[in-house]
């Protein structure tokens, strides 16, 4: 699940130079959910064969031109870790330029 909510506590009137619509419906703030479930064909003695992963985020996504979109989010793993995980890899950073067709 996603969440876009536009940044209203940006003023009405100010403008990028180069754009005719106002900043503050470029720019929106995202919050999100992700789940997923796998399953191994082969796990080792110490792993289950069944797993479901979580993840929440936030981050923020601006229009940069016409279609064009950027998004910057952070994620954060939820649940148990794996045996050969450590914590600091559960926060991942993601940039990406979106079009929309």
């Amino acid at each position: 699940a996603e969440y876009l909510v536009p940044a209203f506590f940006i003023p009405k009137n100010f403008y990028i130079p180069t754009s005719k619509t106002p900043l503050w419906e470029l720019v929106q703030f995202v919050a999100f959910w992700d789940q997923a479930y796998g399953e191994m064909q082969t796990a080792s003695l110490a792993e289950n064969d069944r797993q479901s992963m979580y993840s929440v985020g936030t981050g923020i996504r601006v229009r940069v031109w016409d279609k064009l979109y950027a998004r910057v989010e952070w994620a954060w793993a939820l649940g148990n870790l794996a045996l050969t995980e450590a914590p600091e890899d559960r926060r991942k950073f993601y940039f990406r330029l979106t079009y929309e067709i």
